[in-house]
């Protein structure tokens, strides 16, 4: 039969009273240098922030670089990226009004071909003659289209959105925008609508992503 106390003693060995053992020294902390991940206003935010905090710290009497370097270049910033704006702002409105004149001349166009139609009673060599062009019977199709050229992306008005514009191709009667965080990985394509004009505006995307 088992006996359980034969040889064996709880406290042999074991002091209950032993000092604990020293606390390890806490983890020294690291700054997170994500900075990069943001737009160019939160970078500059960021900084704005920081230097708002150090100044009359205790903690960090000497900053470096100083304070009034790092107030230099957030101001040398702050300014580039207010004049960009404005600039991107009057560049937007100039293509708007650019836009609404080439319009107005496709629509002026229209009106001339209706004209010379009725004066030349349909004569194809009458209308070649004036400079235009001879319609395809039967609709013809168009045939294989080319990608716009001179595609231009500005920041748009809100975060999250940037404004695009391309030049128009004849014969398309709408354009299909699709986004991508690489171009090269065809399964990353994401639709983003179409529209039936040579621009649009891309909304919903996160500021500071390659896109």
């Amino acid at each position: 039969m088992p006996r359980f106390d034969t040889g064996k003693t709880y406290d042999s060995g074991q002091k209950y009273d032993q000092d604990e053992p020293p606390p390890k020294p806490p983890r020294m902390a690291s700054i997170r240098r994500t900075w990069s991940r943001l737009n160019r206003q939160a970078r500059v935010d960021a900084a704005k922030l920081v230097h708002t905090k150090l100044t009359g710290n205790a903690d960090v009497p000497a900053p470096m670089p100083t304070l009034a370097a790092l107030q230099t270049v957030i101001t040398a910033a702050q300014t580039a990226i207010d004049e960009v704006a404005t600039l991107e702002q009057t560049l937007k409105v100039k293509r708007a009004e650019r836009d609404a004149k080439v319009d107005a001349v496709v629509a002026a166009l229209g009106q001339e071909a209706s004209t010379v139609e009725a004066v030349t009673n349909g004569s194809e060599t009458k209308i070649l003659g004036a400079g235009f062009e001879i319609a395809e019977s039967g609709g013809a199709p168009v045939g294989d289209l080319s990608a716009p050229e001179d595609v231009r992306v500005t920041a748009g008005d809100n975060d999250g959105e940037v404004d695009v514009a391309w030049d128009s191709l004849r014969g398309a009667g709408s354009y299909e925008q699709q986004t991508n965080t690489d171009p090269n990985a065809a399964a990353g394509w994401m639709a983003r609508g179409t529209s039936t004009r040579s621009s649009t505006t891309l909304s919903g995307l996160t500021s500071g992503v390659r896109i």
